[in-house]
């Protein structure tokens, strides 16, 4: 059932249904997959500009095209920056390691 089609979940102790806008499901456990949200909170904490970006997965770090961040000498790349796939996170901490090393030679 789509997560927009649930209307409400029954059941007091244990779920023995949901509510959805076809009808009643008789069941006995709702699992709920969502795209993994990028952990924004401790380059929050170091001072970064972290937005709410729905599309990118969730809270991500704001970043320019080096993966400079807005705190001085944070480089941010990954899931962190949004959520792209496990592929173009090692691509994108490949790329911004060699700028980060470069930039504190």
């Amino acid at each position: 059932v789509p997560l927009e089609a649930a209307l409400g979940v029954r059941g007091r102790g244990w779920v023995n249904g949901l509510d959805a806008s076809s009808g009643r499901i008789d069941c006995d456990l709702i699992a709920v997959a969502a795209v993994p949200a990028p952990a924004s909170e401790g380059p929050r904490q170091q001072g970064c500009r972290v937005v709410l970006d729905p599309p990118a997965g969730g809270f991500r770090v704001v970043i320019d095209d080096h993966g400079r961040t807005t705190t001085p000498n944070v480089w941010a790349c990954g899931d962190v920056c949004g959520y792209r796939g496990p592929a173009a996170a090692a691509a994108m901490g490949t790329q911004v390691g060699t700028l980060a090393a470069e930039e504190l030679a």
